[in-house]
């Protein structure tokens, strides 16, 4: 069936512009956010997921244990 679907991604796989359903940091919220920028945590080599929305506007972080899934086209 063609479409869009939630699907998993390693760490390492998921890139800037990705539309992530997650667990939003500080306000443990569940969102649909784009990936704006992707860092280094600076406790070790954990990424940090800056979220925010189609705007451009940077809302929040998530690493990636609070990404449950990424849009994809099948």
């Amino acid at each position: 069936m063609p479409g869009h679907n939630a699907i998993e991604k390693a760490r390492s796989e998921i890139r800037v512009g990705d539309i992530v359903f997650c667990l939003v940091q500080r306000k443990n919220l569940y969102y649909a956010h784009i990936v704006h920028e992707i860092e280094s945590d600076r406790l070790g080599d954990e990424p940090k997921y800056w979220i925010g929305n189609i705007q451009g506007r940077v809302n929040r972080w998530c690493h990636h244990e609070h990404i449950f899934g990424v849009l994809a086209e099948k």
